[in-house]
């Protein structure tokens, strides 16, 4: 399969949006090798809100960073859509992840001389998308997250609550099947991180996007439809509601 079919192809009907199997991904070589992730299976089905948690070095990163494509696993295979990832070459998962993947992370992330709505053009700029439909799609995306009024600022003129909803405007604005947020509210305070939360479940509920969210925060992850634990490598658990022990 080529790289552009893959990244282009819609998803499969009965195919899990995610799916691990027995995924491995070591760091380091021979005798000093760690498993970061330890035979992983793991399925996400499209439209899920799940949250990812687990204690510093557990493996949710390397997870979030396989799911993204921006990893490979060292053993074992990862199905996006029902594409191997591992089948593609850089050129082909880059395009996958263009294509399908939005990305928020807790440090925002924004061009620091730049506008909220030149930022937030970003990713359709990389996609060739012309001028006037680039400014029309990120007006839009702005509004959503209800930052129209603001579109002219730079994120210095934002508040952190704002800058992660620029963020989050950004992420959204090619309409990915799947949205990434690492630790979106980790740089913001109570009431801030609130509105981000409520931003990405009705993001979830309304446009039917898959979020994928990591958090060390038991408040937040309890908002996500699943919770999946994280510890040495391995899933734990999956239980309804998280437990406060492992919530940092």
């Amino acid at each position: 399969m080529s790289a552009g079919v893959a990244a282009g192809q819609g998803p499969e009907p009965d195919a899990p949006l995610i799916s691990f199997e027995q995924v491995v991904r070591l760091h380091g070589t021979g005798a000093a090798a760690v498993a970061a992730l330890d035979r992983v299976d793991l399925s996400i089905e499209p439209s899920e809100f799940v949250a990812i948690m687990g204690p510093s070095g557990s493996g949710k990163s390397t997870c979030l960073n396989i799911i993204g494509c921006l990893d490979l696993p060292s053993q074992g295979r990862y199905r996006f859509n029902g594409v191997d990832v591992g089948s593609l070459d850089g050129i082909g998962r880059a395009r996958l992840r263009r294509a399908h993947i939005g990305f928020i992370f807790q440090g925002f992330r924004l061009l620091k001389r730049t506008s909220a709505l030149e930022n937030v053009e970003m990713p359709l700029l990389y996609r060739g998308v012309d001028r006037q439909a680039r400014r029309a799609a990120a007006s839009a995306a702005l509004a959503a997250v209800g930052l129209e009024d603001r579109r002219s600022h730079l994120p210095e003129e934002l508040s952190g609550g704002q800058q992660q909803r620029v963020a989050i405007a950004r992420a959204i604005v090619t309409k990915p099947s799947l949205v990434i947020a690492d630790e979106p509210t980790g740089a913001l305070d109570s009431a801030a991180g609130e509105q981000i939360v409520d931003l990405l479940r009705r993001l979830n509920q309304t446009a039917g996007t898959t979020i994928v969210m990591v958090t060390h925060d038991a408040a937040v992850a309890g908002q996500a439809r699943r919770i999946i634990r994280f510890r040495d490598g391995r899933i734990a658990s999956r239980p309804s509601e998280p437990d406060c022990d492992d919530a940092h």
